[in-house]
């Protein structure tokens, strides 16, 4: 058989193009197509679309309901029907805004209006109407807030009560005086903005007592810094006033409020904590590390009132200041060597507030970096070094080791001698690097003043609570063995003994210290130790 010969391709000029061809489109019928009522679509069968009864739903004597009105599409009602949800979450959006930034009493006449059953769209159109009525505020899309009126400055909406009538101001007016007397603010009440209460000398002194009680321990913003924020909030108007600023100054308000006894009640506290976070995203995109301040303040309000998202700020300020290199030896070209020794003790507490919280809450995750530049972190300054802040370097000290105590010992199954023995070690030293002046056996003797004294207490706290939890540790272990094999479990807690014997030796120290506290009318309910 011969081989066949090779088919030779033509040349192109010689192709001739054939048109394209697409087969024909489908034309759709003229006007609007029916929709198929819910019975047929469940049997899945077709629907002539009559109404107020189908054909087959007539034939089978099954009722007939249509989702779609009359004359429209699947796809047109379901577009309306999301215009319409749109439509309600914005005015929620709008109503929810308006409860949390009005005074009290206008949010709570708010709240009795939707209570009492009152259209949402009418409520807002209301306070439309209000807002173009009041002369001196300006109108856009942000004035929709229900009986608000709305003053922006640099990305700033904050809300004023507009009360329509002269019977709402009444109420309004017998409703602040009421309040009054029943919280018993020793400044006027009838304020009209959560503005006008930070004025107040209120907040400048409930801070003051903050300071006092708790910023031995715990550095976020020195006497001078916070006196300078108030000052600058003061003079100016408003209109004038930062965001960043309002962000500091209320969550400044914020903590202050908890020491206040009771001087400002607690729904304002939670305005000022509230208020804090809403302007916390601006500040962060202004300034980095005086938002890690604020992040502080937060975790703090959050530890004293027993919440554990304090966690979540923790975190966050610790990463703003990474991200701004707070935690490298040297000195960043954009910051003086003050401001960065002030952040950088900042930068010590958010990481104290993190061991203790890992400690007491249990929560295991730690940041694998934080080992890495713990101790150089905790001492950013050794000369002309203060009692307080001696305090809060080893009161840090003893918070990472704790937290690492809990992370060899607590999360794992098997308790091992050697991390016992390493835990107890850590103890030890950390006791003997304490100055004379702050150790236990000289505290009877010490001419420390009453704050720095406490302070060095309960930093001792810390220290002790760490080895009851590891004699606890020890214990539920040898319950654990004691299950399967009593006579390893003797064994074990036997090779244990120095260390469960210091857990009772702890205990009785703490009570002493409980009872000189006493004495010293140190104990509070607001504590930031008892979580």
């Amino acid at each position: 058989m011969a081989n066949p010969q090779p088919i030779v391709a033509a040349p192109r000029s010689h192709v001739a193009r054939a048109p394209l061809r697409f087969p024909p489109r489908r034309s759709r019928p003229e006007g609007i197509q029916r929709a198929a009522c819910t019975a047929c679509q469940k049997r899945k069968t077709k629907c002539d679309g009559l109404r107020p009864r189908c054909s087959a739903c007539t034939v089978k004597e099954t009722p007939c309901e249509y989702k779609v009105a009359e004359g429209q599409t699947r796809v047109g009602a379901m577009k309306a029907r999301n215009e319409e949800l749109e439509s309600q979450l914005a005015i929620s959006r709008e109503i929810i805004r308006a409860l949390r930034t009005a005074p009290m009493p206008e949010a709570a006449q708010l709240f009795e209006r939707l209570r009492s059953g009152a259209d949402l769209a009418e409520i807002i159109d209301s306070g439309q109407h209000n807002n173009q009525q009041a002369p001196g505020q300006i109108s856009g899309s942000d004035a929709t807030e229900q009986n608000i009126n709305i003053t922006e400055n640099k990305g700033l909406i904050w809300a004023n009560p507009s009360l329509g009538s002269a019977k709402d101001q009444e109420v309004a007016a017998s409703s602040r005086s009421s309040s009054n007397q029943q919280v018993g603010f020793e400044y006027d009440c009838s304020l009209a903005t959560p503005l006008d209460i930070l004025k107040s000398p209120a907040c400048f002194d409930a801070y003051n007592l903050f300071i006092d009680c708790v910023g031995v321990l715990f550095y976020v913003y020195t006497q001078d810094q916070v006196k300078s924020v108030f000052e600058i909030f003061l003079r100016r108007p408003p209109e004038h006033v930062p965001t960043s600023l309002l962000c500091e100054a209320f969550a400044i308000a914020a903590v202050g409020s908890l020491y206040s006894h009771d001087t400002i009640p607690p729904d304002i506290g939670i305005t000022f904590y509230n208020m804090a976070k809403w302007f916390l995203n601006d500040l962060v995109k202004i300034d980095p590390l005086r938002a890690m301040k604020v992040c502080v303040l937060l975790a703090a309000y959050n530890i004293v009132t027993k919440e554990t998202v304090a966690l979540s700020f923790i975190d966050m300020g610790l990463n703003l200041g990474r991200s701004q290199s707070i935690h490298r030896e040297q000195v960043p070209d954009s910051l003086t060597a003050a401001a960065w020794i002030d952040y950088k003790r900042t930068w010590r507490t958010l990481i104290c507030f993190k061991g203790w919280l890992v400690a007491t809450l249990g929560f295991v995750p730690w940041n694998e970096w934080t080992d890495d530049i713990i101790w150089s972190t905790v001492d950013p300054s050794l000369e002309n070094i203060t009692i307080q802040e001696t305090i809060q370097i080893h009161l840090t000290k003893i918070a990472i080791i704790e937290a690492k105590m809990f992370r060899q010992i607590f999360a794992l199954s098997d308790l091992r001698r050697e991390h016992v023995d390493e835990a107890r070690a850590n103890l030890h030293q950390w006791y003997q690097d304490l100055p004379p002046s702050i150790k236990l056996a000289a505290l009877s003797e010490s001419p420390l003043a009453n704050g720095p004294k406490v302070g060095v207490y309960l930093t001792h706290f810390i220290h002790l609570g760490a080895m009851i939890m590891l004699q606890r540790r020890i214990l539920q272990h040898y319950i654990q063995t004691a299950e399967a094999n009593l006579t390893l479990a003797k064994e074990r807690i036997t090779e244990l003994s120095d260390a469960f014997e210091d857990g009772f030796v702890a205990a009785l120290q703490t009570s002493r210290m409980l009872d000189l506290l006493m004495d010293e009318e140190a104990v509070f309910q607001r504590c930031w130790m008892c979580m």
